[in-house]
Formats: structure tokens, C-alpha cells, sequence
């Protein structure tokens, strides 16, 4: 339960439960991320892609009818040496069943546009306004839109996507038979044993008539000091002067960081070689965690771990941190014949909704006691919340089935802060 609420309660005002209005009420811009990849056109040109990610918790939606809607804009604006050369503007409105679902930290909106440019440098300007609040967020850029019209071979941008998937549609997100959805911030999971990549080669040296021999591609990862600290070699068929690689590649090993991926290309035939080079970043996503608190993460274990698990994970140097987190989560995955862990996806959104929802003066929420009930048993079947008559507390009653428990939290402090108590301590008028 939101804290806010909790304050609501304390002083006792009543909240209709079919409000209407806004899930959310702003003081700032909406805040979302961009990114960009050039490929190979025709005439000499290069095409575009701008990328665009909104998280719904960004945005203010107000209640319909059915659910909740929120309607923002996009405006998207190239210039070349000073000159506006073009410029878009598109609208989108995202639908939400329910509130929670208009906050949610992981529910995000992507778009993608494309344009036909001249190969040179652009500034690249956009604005995203939320029709609902009538505030506007910006991002600038400059970037290198690439020439690929040349003879000589050539790599394009690395494209990092969040899935890529075979298929026969149609649609903004699909490039040569392939559904790409784009990881626009180039962040990877903490818990990511894989990343899909995208690019295209151009320039190879094909004789149609003749069996040529495999091309060879190497992914080099480069740390933020230019260390390659993972190498990868691959063989793929050249079958035309140009070809495109959809890849999944293993960062199981690689700790959390900055990177980058350098991607090689030599053709067997002539010889010549081609590079293309992204940054990526291994990390937290929206849950918003960071390397230095990788011991508040082990602590978090502690709720579901023995004591030895929990000590034998504070002992481990930095470097191997992340692979030791892999390895617990993996011996406890309920399903591992499938790719997603849902035991540890469960867990962190636990933590996720615990930080958020759970007040904890100087404490993040997960640390409270509503906070570690939360993280080990889940949402309770039902919570009753009352008032004290004698004492004036405010007290939460949280219900669980199959085993059956209860758990009776109270405010002792009058500031929303609920703390797990005794019967007695604030039950003089009776819970049930």
C-alpha cells in the first residue's frame, strides 16, 4: 500500500474508491530515454531509426470508462550545419486495466521512427509532451549518421535489442523477416545471461556461382578502460554481397559496468575486415539498483537464505559477485528448462514494490517489517485496516491462507511508519 495512503488513514479521511482524475499528479517533466541505428538505403542514403522509451509511471493517466488512458506526443526534429532538414510529430495514448498498472516501474512504451538522410552529422532534438499535464520533456543529441554507399565493406550501428524473434508480419519493429524490439537505454539486467544483437555488413565480395568460404565475425567486449575481458568467434554463411546477423550472445560472466561491443566482420574472400563498436551498460533496470549495494541485495537473501549462503555471498570479491547471484537464483529456478527465472522475477518485484510502498523513516521499504513480510509471503488475501479508539493508532491486520497466518501492524509513532507488534499493544477494541 502506497505510504501516502497511509497518511490518508492516520488522520482519517475516507477516499472513494471509484475516484476519477489522474493515477499520478506531476511537478516535473516527463522524463524518457532515446537512442538511434543507421543502415544501409538506396541512392546513396542512409536510413535512420530514432528510438523512443516512455515508462508509464512517467506519464499522467486519468480514468475512463474502462481502465485509464494516457495521451502524449512526440516531436522529433534532425538539423545539418545549423539548417532544420526535417521534422515529425506523432501521438500515442497508452491504456492501463488498473492504477497499479498506470505506476508500474516496468511498464514502458517504445516507438520508432525512420528517416531517409544524407550521410553527415546531425543534431537530433525531441520533445515528448504529456497531453495530460501539459508538461514537456527534452533530449538532444549529436550523432554520425554513416555513409554506406561506398564499395568498401562496412558494418552498420549496432542495434541491442530486449527480443528478436522470427517473423512473417509487418510492423514498425520488424527489419528483414525479424521482430526487433529495442533495448533503447542499452542497459542489460543484472540477472541477463544473454543480450540480442542486430547489425547488417555490407561491401562482401560474393560470387554467386562459386561456394564461398564462411564469413567469420568476432565479438570482442571492451571494459571502460578498453580491456577486452570476453572474446567470441562465430562462422556465419555468406550467401550475397550483404547480409544480416540477428544474434544472442552469453554476459552470463561479466560483471556489472560499463562496455562495449566491438563487432568484426572479415570477408574470406578479399580479405578485408570491418568494425562496428556500441556502448552497453550491465545493471539494474528499473528497479533502480547500483554495484555499491550489492550487500543491501545479499541482505534482501537473507529472508529466504540460510545464514551460510548469506555469509558465503558477502565474502566474494566484485568480480565474481554477479555470476554468484546467477548461481543462487539459478539452483532455485522452478522452471529452468524455460528462459525466465519466475521465482527471482517474483522476489524482485516484491523488492521493487516493497521500496515503494512501505514507509520507512531513513530505511528503504524492503527493510521495514510490512517490507520483509511482503518480500517473503507476498500480497496477504486480505488486510483490514482500523483505528484505535483508546490509543489513536492506526493498525493494519494483513490475513494469509494455506498455511493460515496473520500478521497486525501498528503506527506507533502517529507518521505512517508501521511496525510488526503484538496483539495487545494495540488491539483494545478487537480486530476481528
Amino acid at each position: 500500500m502506497d505510504w501516502k495512503k497511509h497518511i490518508i488513514f492516520v488522520l482519517g479521511i475516507l477516499v472513494a474508491g471509484g475516484a476519477t482524475g489522474s493515477a499520478q499528479e506531476y511537478l516535473y517533466n516527463p522524463y524518457f530515454l532515446s537512442d538511434y541505428a543507421s543502415f544501409q538505403a538506396v541512392d546513396g542514403k542512409t536510413y535512420l531509426e530514432v528510438y523512443t522509451q516512455i515508462n508509464y509511471d512517467q506519464l499522467k493517466f486519468v480514468k475512463q470508462d474502462s481502465g485509464y488512458a494516457a495521451s502524449y506526443d512526440v516531436t522529433i526534429v534532425l538539423e545539418k550545419d545549423g539548417q532544420r532538414i526535417k521534422e515529425r510529430r506523432y501521438e500515442d495514448v497508452i491504456r492501463a486495466a488498473t492504477y497499479d498498472e498506470t505506476a508500474a516501474m516496468d511498464k514502458l512504451r517504445l516507438c520508432v521512427q525512420g528517416f531517409l538522410l544524407e550521410p553527415g552529422k546531425y543534431t537530433v532534438r525531441l520533445s515528448l509532451h504529456d497531453q495530460n499535464t501539459d508538461r514537456t520533456g527534452k533530449r538532444r543529441a549529436t550523432i554520425t549518421v554513416p555513409d554506406f554507399s561506398t564499395q568498401t565493406m562496412k558494418i552498420s550501428d549496432i542495434q541491442f535489442a530486449r527480443k528478436i524473434a522470427a517473423t512473417a508480419d509487418d510492423g514498425a519493429f520488424v527489419k528483414n523477416g525479424r521482430f526487433i524490439e529495442p533495448n533503447v537505454s542499452r542497459t542489460f539486467g543484472y540477472f541477463s545471461t544473454q543480450m540480442y544483437v542486430y547489425y547488417e555488413i555490407y561491401g562482401l565480395q560474393h560470387e554467386p556461382r562459386q561456394e564461398a568460404p564462411a564469413l567469420t565475425v568476432t565479438y570482442d567486449f571492451l571494459d571502460r578502460g578498453g580491456n577486452v575481458v570476453k572474446s567470441l568467434k562465430h562462422k556465419a554463411e555468406m550467401i550475397g554481397p550483404s547480409c544480416v546477423h540477428s544474434v544472442q550472445l552469453p554476459i552470463a560472466e561479466l560483471y556489472s559496468g560499463d562496455y562495449r561491443l566491438r563487432v568484426t566482420a572479415t570477408d574470406p574472400v578479399s580479405g578485408e575486415s570491418a568494425v562496428s563498436e556500441r556502448k552497453f551498460t550491465i545493471g539494474w533496470g528499473y528497479l533502480s539498483f547500483r554495484d555499491d549495494t550489492y550487500y543491501e541485495m545479499v541482505s534482501q537473501l537473507a529472508v529466504i537464505a540460510s545464514r551460510q549462503e548469506v555469509k558465503s555471498l558477502e565474502n566474494l570479491p566484485r568480480k565474481v559477485q554477479r555470476a554468484a547471484l546467477l548461481s543462487f537464483w539459478k539452483s532455485r529456478d522452478p522452471s529452468p528448462e524455460t528462459p525466465e527465472n519466475e521465482l527471482m522475477l517474483e522476489f524482485y518485484r516484491r523488492v521493487a514494490h516493497a521500496n515503494k510502498s512501505f514507509l520507512g523513516f531513513g530505511t528503504r521499504g524492503w527493510r521495514s517489517d510490512q517490507g520483509k513480510i511482503y518480500l517473503r509471503n507476498g500480497q496477504p488475501a486480505s488486510v483490514l485496516r482500523k483505528l484505535d479508539p483508546v490509543s489513536g493508532r492506526a493498525f493494519e491486520v494483513w490475513l494469509y491462507h494455506n498455511p493460515d497466518r496473520k500478521y497486525i501492524f501498528a503506527d506507533m509513532t502517529g507518521f505512517g511508519e508501521f511496525a510488526l507488534a503484538e496483539e495487545g499493544q494495540v488491539l483494545t477494541a478487537g480486530a476481528e
